[in-house]
């Protein structure tokens, strides 16, 4: 996985060798030189050839020739559901098994007694780091209904100051994303919901600057029918809607 690739990596590698397994590391398209340099390190340190092997290449290829190998005993992966599904599938063949650490949908319940002050700075900051692509960053927020007009007036101002830029850049808030196929999925669900009858807030559309830049955005009156209620939006993008009961915000 390419959004945290040395904290994932290393907590699936030592587990695994502490047991006395060897592996097989599939590195991330997007992040290759974090897998060779923790492979390397380890091969300093004195791993024996052969215990942690490293491959690239296209993933689809290498997870169907891996997975068909009756050698390969256990799979993990981090990873959106439908390519989890997919390895699954896949690994049932060998009767292989499967951790799978894969995408979320993560609500953020904002109660009528909530502290606001500090309520918002920690959703702002959860929800935009790494420009939203983390499975656990909230994606939807459900307000006590006579807190609404107040949270949503004060979060948007919040996201108006978030200063976007060059990750290396010291003042840069926010990042762009991975890829272009991250900024088509933020247009699709974008566009999908608002000729649903959702609103913008702020943000919305691609910045137009280079690179993968999608400002952050927040979505209000957001059908239940809508993708973005449905599909992990791995991306900058956040739902507001209230409620009248705690009832109601869970089911």
């Amino acid at each position: 996985p390419w959004n945290y690739p040395a904290v994932l990596i290393a907590r699936k590698l030592a587990p695994a060798l502490a047991a006395g397994c060897p592996v097989i590391l599939k590195g991330a398209e997007e992040t290759p030189s974090v897998a060779v340099h923790i492979v390397e390190s380890l091969r300093q340190a004195g791993i024996p050839d052969g215990v942690v092997n490293l491959v690239f290449g296209v993933p689809v290829h290498i997870s169907r020739h891996l997975l068909s190998l009756p050698i390969v005993k256990v799979l993990t992966f981090t990873g959106s559901t439908a390519v989890g599904k997919q390895l699954a599938a896949l690994a049932a063949n060998n009767l292989q098994r499967c951790i799978l650490e894969l995408g979320g949908h993560s609500p953020v319940i904002v109660c009528e007694d909530a502290d606001l002050a500090k309520a918002i700075p920690a959703i702002s900051e959860y929800k935009f780091e790494c420009a939203g692509q983390s499975c656990n960053a909230p994606s939807r927020i459900l307000v006590a209904r006579s807190r609404y007009e107040e949270f949503l007036s004060r979060m948007t101002e919040a996201v108006r100051r978030i200063r976007i830029g060059l990750p290396d850049d010291p003042a840069t808030d926010m990042g762009p994303m991975a890829n272009a196929r991250r900024i088509e999925a933020m247009q699709r669900l974008t566009k999908d919901a608002v000729e649903r009858g959702a609103r913008i807030e702020i943000g919305g559309a691609r910045l137009d600057r280079p690179g993968f830049y999608w400002p952050p955005t927040i979505l209000t009156d957001v059908p239940k029918e809508a993708r973005v209620l449905h599909e992990e939006p791995f991306g900058p993008i956040l739902t507001v809607a209230p409620f009248d009961t705690m009832e109601e915000a869970i089911e």
